[in-house]
């Protein structure tokens, strides 16, 4: 199985880079800029890897600014720095006192540019986090405890996002009114089922006036080239792709793959969406850990089976994971260490992974669309 292990992972990972290169985003960037003075700014956990594509797109002598607001740590270790002066870190799945300072000051940036020049917003998964002024009336620590609370409750991402509207002055097209609309244009890496730009980052920039391109649906981009890639690195299995965005409770899901697994015939099937969690326990570990060891017991016994939730973004809530990997044998290994029950039970599923070496090294990747689910059979 360790084989098995290591190219699937190698997959994946080369199916990252492949994506986090933006070319579409380099190509839309060139056809739809017009001739004014821009000034970009570059939104979520994918915001560096975005800004990169941009500026080696873009003409030099026509960008005026340039501000990256990304997760704490979500860049390349060897970025120049010339492009590190311009990120602003702040906390993410969580605001923290960086939130409300950074985008205060990138409140205040917009509405200092000229009217006359073009803005160009680069916008990924986490925005909500990240990019955060409380409405009038709404205290900064209301909106933290809301968000933690939010991330607990077991809702989908679109129902956190319409909550957190409530609360904000940018949410919802708030931050869209800090510049003319015909002046801005929005570029869009989707995390989102439907990829509805009014949803994607809580839509800070989103109003029917203002162009939204974009530069791939949530779904499949990820799926479809990980889908090539995994056809040429395993030529006796056939790849399978579900089309279907999966967001159901990950407890519930992974009882339905659980049960698929014992029935189904040799294969690679590859899935990919955002599993809601409703936490109950005060363990440490993310949702698609959680979602792996929930499935351990469902694989385990003679048939070899092999189970992966990979992170795009490359954290599972915790920085050092990026999601975990099981076989029909992990459930008795974590007997043999620990007690893989009561973690469960407790949403300890980081600590009794950790382990067994099941947990994949969290890390950056410059992506951020669907979370991937790929069950390998024998």
């Amino acid at each position: 199985m360790k084989d098995l292990e290591k190219t699937l992972l190698k997959s994946v990972d080369r199916s990252l880079r492949q994506m986090a290169k933006y070319r579409r985003l380099r190509w839309m960037l060139q056809r739809n800029v017009g001739d004014a003075p821009l000034h970009v700014l570059s939104l979520g956990k994918a915001a560096t890897q975005m800004a990169i594509a941009a500026m080696n797109t873009l003409p030099q002598d026509r960008v005026l600014s340039l501000d990256i607001l990304t997760k704490h740590g979500f860049y390349p270790h060897d970025l120049p720095q010339d492009m590190r002066s311009h990120i602003f870190e702040a906390g993410h799945p969580v605001p923290d006192e960086n939130t409300e300072k950074h985008s205060k000051t990138i409140i205040e940036r917009i509405s200092s540019i000229p009217r006359e020049h073009e803005l160009i917003i680069l916008l990924s998964g986490g925005t909500s986090s990240l990019f955060e002024y409380p409405r009038e009336g709404v205290s900064f620590d209301e909106v933290v405890a809301l968000n933690k609370t939010l991330l607990r409750c077991g809702l989908d991402v679109d129902q956190i996002n319409k909550k957190r509207r409530e609360y904000s002055r940018v949410k919802g097209g708030g931050a869209a009114e800090l510049f003319p609309p015909a002046k801005t244009q929005v570029f869009l890496l989707s995390d989102v089922a439907g990829d509805d730009p009014a949803t994607i980052g809580s839509g800070p920039f989103y109003l029917p006036q203002i162009k939204n391109h974009h530069i791939v649906g949530n779904n499949l981009s990820l799926k479809k080239i990980l889908e090539k890639r995994l056809a040429k690195s395993f030529p006796d299995y056939s790849v399978r792709l579900a089309s279907r965005y999966i967001q159901e409770d990950s407890e519930e899901f992974a009882i339905a793959l659980g049960r698929f697994a014992q029935s189904a015939p040799k294969g690679i099937y590859l899935f990919g969406g955002e599993c809601s969690l409703q936490v109950m326990g005060k363990g440490r570990g993310g949702r698609l850990s959680h979602l792996a060891l929930a499935i351990s017991p469902k694989i385990s016994g003679e048939k070899e089976i092999l189970f992966c939730a990979h992170t795009s973004d490359g954290n599972d809530n915790l920085k050092e994971s990026g999601g975990a990997i099981v076989n029909n044998r992990s459930w008795e290994k974590m007997i043999e260490v620990g007690n893989p029950k009561a973690a469960l039970k407790d949403f300890d599923s980081y600590e009794i992974l950790n382990k067994i070496d099941a947990i994949i090294p969290g890390r950056y990747t410059g992506c951020n669309v669907n979370d991937l689910y790929i069950l390998i059979i024998k």
